[in-house]
C-alpha cells in the first residue's frame, strides 16, 4: 500500500495496528504525517495525521524525534484548530524537553490553561507539560502551581482530576 492508501484507509476505518505498522516499516514516510500537521492541509489531514502521530509517538518515540520542534512551531503557531494544538501538546508530552522556544512554548501553556475556552483535553496536556518543566526549573513550582489553582474553579471534571494529579506530583518536587 501506499501512503496516501494508508492514511486514507486510516482515515476510514482508524486502525491503529495496521496504520502504525506501516509507519514503523516505512520510517521515512512519518514525515508525511508531520508535513500534513505543519502545512495546516484543510480537514481531516492535519486532524487524523496528528491524531495517528500520538499513537506512532506511544509505539516508537524515535520515529518522531527528529519532528520535535516541528510540533512546538505547531503549538506556538496555530490559532485555532483546537484538535491539533491537543494532539500536539500530548505528543510534546511523551517527549523528552528540548530548549527550543522553551520559554515561547511555557508562555503559551500557561495561555492555554488561563482560557477557559480551550477544550478541555489541551488544558490537562498542558498541565502535564508544566509537570515536565517544573522538573527542569523548579523555581517555577508556585507560579505554575497558582495558574492551575487560580483557573480550577468552575471548570470540568477532567480538568479538576488533572489538577488533583498535578498536585500529587509536584508535591514531590522541592
Amino acid at each position: 500500500m501506499s501512503f496516501e492508501e494508508v492514511f486514507t484507509d486510516f482515515h476510514k476505518k482508524r486502525d491503529f495496528k495496521f496504520a502504525i505498522a506501516y509507519f514503523n516499516k516505512n520510517r521515512r514516510e512519518v514525515g508525511l504525517l508531520v508535513d500534513f500537521v505543519t502545512s495546516k492541509k484543510a480537514y481531516p489531514y492535519a486532524e487524523y495525521a496528528s491524531w495517528l502521530l500520538i499513537h506512532i509517538t506511544q509505539f516508537d518515540q524515535k520515529l518522531v524525534e527528529k519532528y520535535h520542534e516541528d510540533f512546538i512551531n505547531v503549538v506556538l503557531e496555530e490559532k485555532n484548530n483546537q484538535t491539533v494544538l491537543r494532539n500536539c501538546v500530548s505528543i510534546l508530552v511523551q517527549l523528552d524537553l528540548i530548549e527550543y522556544k522553551e520559554g515561547e512554548l511555557i508562555d503559551t501553556l500557561i495561555q492555554f490553561v488561563q482560557n477557559g475556552e480551550n477544550k478541555v483535553a489541551l488544558q490537562v496536556y498542558s498541565i502535564q507539560m508544566f509537570q515536565k518543566y517544573l522538573l527542569k526549573y523548579s523555581e517555577l513550582k508556585d507560579e505554575f502551581t497558582s495558574i492551575v489553582d487560580l483557573y480550577r474553579e468552575g471548570r470540568s471534571a477532567a480538568y479538576q482530576s488533572a489538577v488533583r494529579t498535578y498536585h500529587k506530583k509536584v508535591k514531590k518536587i522541592k
